[in-house]
């Protein structure tokens, strides 16, 4: 439910045209420790293309992986492929949201897929909430 709700407050606030401002919160010691580290989704996830507001054009300016279900869709969405369960990445940032109200230690996460070739890879995000176990494990 509260990433739904989180969602929705997003959708609204690019509907204003504000973008999400995020600042990079690494060092903290709750989880400086995981970056570097790999890990694997333990369920197939979407990784979609997306163009950013306020043209949304043809370009990809991010990719970002959520969950098959619930899907999403809109003018935003340039190119969508499905990663397997056992895809490996590697965490390279933790950042949070200072435009959002968002109170959690982070937001989202910036990663690296591993073997997966993308035509225009500029970043690829996952939101906090498939950090949890229920998503990913981590690569021993």
């Amino acid at each position: 439910m509260k990433f739904i709700a989180l969602t929705i407050l997003t959708l609204l606030m690019l509907g204003c045209d504000q973008i999400a401002e995020y600042e990079d919160v690494s060092h903290l010691p709750e989880i400086k420790d995981e970056v570097g580290r790999q890990y694997k989704y333990n369920e197939p996830m979407h990784l979609s293309g997306v163009n950013l507001p306020p043209g949304y054009g043809k370009e990809v300016d991010v990719y970002t992986i959520s969950s098959p279900n619930p899907g999403w869709s809109g003018p935003e969405l340039i190119s969508r492929e499905t990663l397997s369960a056992g895809q490996v990445f590697t965490v390279k940032s933790f950042l949070k949201c200072t435009n959002c109200g968002a109170s959690e230690i982070f937001s989202e996460l910036e990663i690296e897929l591993l073997n997966v070739s993308l035509s225009s890879i500029k970043k690829v995000t996952m939101h906090a909430d498939y950090f949890a176990s229920q998503y990913v494990s981590k690569v021993e």
